[in-house]
């Protein structure tokens, strides 16, 4: 096998990937606060393309080794079968994920992408090719996030919705929920990567920094209390919490296309002493993020309108706290390696502001499909994948 078409081919094929998970989880990203009409649709996806890149870099490498090597046991395959199976697994990701932009609903990939690593692994090794273990504690990891970001959501929506539509309280409420936001996401980010109580300082030495800035603005800007002050002052909130979001989405997603993208470039690395071997997972990272960040800005408004509009009717306020929670859950999950699902985060926190709100809220109709489509969606994948990989082992041999 060529290595100079393997890595060709590859590339393409994860760029596909890429583009169409970007595309579809836009709406994840910047669909309640762009429904919520506190931001333009336009500026909304410049900011998630731009954050998600930072957010694939800077922690996708811990989701990324988890898709690469904790699935389907590689190790007793041979080298041509392993790139082949990954092959199929990105192109048949990235199918079933297009075919789920155009009818407009947003999936998830994480469950996309694993649920195609089980039909190469079961397709080249059968039932005993599946980490089962791994697998189990995956789904049960999905399984959790729903209920824990409705939860987080439905608390956080009731702690501190009330002060985000109180002008007067407005500056302090959101300057604290940002504090806890950015402080998070700093320590996630030094977590064993420095001295633990260096890590807890820079947190919050970030986060207060993060807080004054937020509060002055804010006291400044609403000080004058006309409508447009406020509409600007929220349009700051809702680019932050965009930011966060995007960092949470390319920390978790990252890995889908870096995790099969690293086995094949190491394949063409031995085979041909081409790479700096030290280099690859980032470049594979970087990679990903930056076609991800191309979808979202191509075609991310396609499935923008079932997250913003349809699900629940938001308010600014509303939409704040699914952000919130959505990027904290997220980033927690991801942070530890396990591959959870954006798309299933900000679905979960949606549910827990409409439950909030009361029931009634909730378009029952767009939630029971958007659950058909998941559950689909494992043994469709699981099946395409086989297909694909049959195809290509008999155009290959």
């Amino acid at each position: 096998m060529d290595f100079t078409i393997v890595v060709a081919t590859s590339v393409l094929v994860g760029a596909f990937l890429a583009w169409s998970n970007g595309s579809n989880n836009a709406a994840n990203l910047v669909g309640t606060v762009v429904g919520a009409r506190v931001i333009p649709l336009s500026k909304a996806l410049i900011i998630a393309s731009v954050f998600e890149v930072v957010g694939a870099v800077a922690f996708g490498s811990y989701v990324s080794s988890t898709l690469s090597y904790g699935i389907v046991r590689i190790t007793v395959l041979s080298d041509e079968a392993v790139v082949l199976g990954m092959l199929s697994v990105m192109l048949s990701s990235g199918l079933w994920v297009l075919t789920s932009s155009i009818l407009k609903v947003p999936v998830s990939v994480i469950e996309v992408v694993v649920s195609c690593l089980v039909g190469f692994g079961l397709i080249s090794l059968g039932v005993e090719g599946v980490n089962w273990l791994n697998l189990v504690m995956i789904f049960t990891s999905w399984f959790s996030l729903i209920p824990i970001a409705t939860l987080v959501s439905a608390t956080l929506f009731i702690t501190i919705q009330p002060f985000l539509t109180n002008q007067k309280a407005q500056a302090v409420s959101s300057s604290l929920t940002m504090f806890i936001l950015i402080s998070t996401t700093a320590y996630m980010l030094l977590y064993s990567k420095v001295n633990d109580v260096y890590a807890l300082l820079i947190s919050i030495f970030a986060g207060f920094l993060t807080f004054l800035t937020i509060f002055h603005y804010g006291r400044k800007t609403l000080r004058s209390k006309t409508l447009a002050s406020a509409e600007k002052f929220l349009e700051l909130l809702a680019s932050i919490s965009i930011a966060l979001v995007s960092i949470s989405h390319g920390a978790s997603n990252a890995g889908n296309v870096a995790g099969p993208l690293t086995i094949i470039f190491n394949y063409a690395s031995t085979k041909a002493n081409a790479f700096n071997l030290s280099l690859l997972g980032y470049l594979a990272l970087a990679f990903s993020g930056f076609f991800m960040s191309l979808g979202i800005l191509t075609w991310g408004k396609r499935v923008v309108g079932t997250i913003g509009e349809e699900l629940v009717t938001l308010s600014f306020s509303s939409a704040f706290v699914v952000q919130v929670a959505t990027s904290l859950t997220v980033l927690t999950f991801a942070r530890f390696g396990i591959p959870v699902s954006t798309t299933m985060a900000i679905v979960g926190g949606i549910t827990g502001v409409g439950l909030a709100m009361k029931y009634r809220t909730i378009n029952f109709k767009t939630l029971t499909k958007l659950l058909l489509v998941w559950v689909l969606t494992l043994p469709s994948c699981v099946l395409l994948t086989a297909g694909v990989y049959l195809m290509l082992r008999t155009l290959v041999y």
